[in-house]
């Protein structure tokens, strides 16, 4: 009886110890979970949409500014924390490279010798344009802010405006008429995080993830030529009594330029003035006329509105000039009066 008394003791003993040992063990684990955690915020983000750039008609001729703008929206959610996502862009083309060696400069084709120059940035960072995915420099990055995260709602859509830009035509080379349409990757790296720059200088090296996404760059190129780059004619001081003589032939020089969309047939044509007679071109003084001529470059070919100079434009960003030979002649005896001689004439581009 005695024995049993004495297990029993001790048995409730024991359990009491181990009671008040198990009680310790737990408070000591309770003692090791930390009260505020620290977040490393990783998520995932998936593409939502990306509108269409349309269809952007150009004049390069007149060097008219052209632009189109399109969205892009991400749906992205992380299971942790986080008030910052950080995006950076890059485009790839999907045919030959061609604007491998211009950093920011990308080419729509319609074939090998027509070409179309544009570049995109970011609204809100046009100090920065999306390079090729393979070039190593800086591209145009952007953060989204995220204020309202929570376990229940861990999910944010991150969206921004594209603008693709059309180069002038001192940037463009062998732009022909005609419609361009070619497919691009966008390539977009992110990662989640606290209070993240959108610094891309360098990329994202430890990026949470990576889209994918296609769109289309389409542009309708007009057919133009426009004339520039006169030069006027002016003959100078001539002797009236060398002039009637016949002694001299008396020239002089003019230019015209034209500037067309490359390939495109032109003819340029000039009339004969304001002062004709028996279909002879005049300079007038008062009332007196002063016969003269128009060539071609060479002085040999008449220029006029019959016999007009033929070409095909050249590069966009190039002019091609030709030289105007003017030529006065007067009846051999017949000394012209005094005066300040003019005439005005038209020069028409036909294409």
């Amino acid at each position: 009886m005695f024995i049993n008394k004495m297990h029993n003791l001790f048995t409730s003993v024991r359990n009491a110890v181990k009671r008040l040992l198990l009680v310790i063990f737990s408070l000591a684990l309770l003692m090791t979970v930390p009260q505020a955690p620290v977040w490393a915020a990783s998520g995932i983000c998936a593409l939502k949409s990306i509108t269409d750039f349309g269809e952007t008609q150009i004049d390069m001729v007149a060097d008219e500014i052209a632009s189109a703008s399109a969205t892009v929206e991400y749906s992205c959610s992380s299971p942790q924390k986080y008030d910052t996502i950080r995006f950076c862009n890059y485009i790839q083309p999907l045919q030959a490279d061609l604007s491998k060696k211009y950093s920011g400069r990308f080419y729509q084709t319609r074939h090998d010798n027509a070409r179309l120059a544009w570049k995109m940035q970011l609204k809100d960072n046009e100090t920065r344009v999306l390079t090729d995915w393979r070039e190593a420099g800086p591209t145009a990055g952007w953060v989204h802010y995220v204020n309202t995260w929570s376990p229940s709602a861990p999910a944010t859509v991150a969206s921004k405006q594209l603008t693709l830009s059309y180069l002038n035509r001192q940037q463009q080379d062998h732009v022909r008429a005609g419609h361009y349409n070619t497919s691009y990757q966008l390539v977009t790296r992110y990662k989640f995080g606290q209070q993240l720059n959108g610094d891309c200088d360098n990329g994202i090296a430890d990026a949470d993830g990576t889209i994918i996404s296609h769109f289309n760059v389409s542009a309708t190129v007009l057919k133009n030529c426009q004339l520039e780059n006169f030069l006027d004619i002016d003959f100078g001081k001539q002797d009236a009594l060398a002039l009637g003589l016949g002694d001299k032939s008396i020239r002089a020089y003019g230019n015209i330029g034209i500037r067309c969309t490359e390939q495109t047939p032109y003819t340029i044509s000039i009339n004969k003035g304001s002062n004709v007679r028996q279909d002879v071109a005049h300079m007038k003084s008062n009332n007196d006329l002063l016969p003269y001529r128009l060539l071609q470059p060479g002085c040999k070919l008449n220029w006029d509105d019959k016999s007009t100079l033929s070409g095909t434009g050249n590069m966009v960003n190039m002019i091609d000039n030709y030289q105007v030979c003017a030529e006065l002649f007067a009846k051999q005896g017949q000394m012209p009066a005094a005066g300040s001689y003019a005439d005005t004439v038209i020069v028409t581009a036909t294409f």
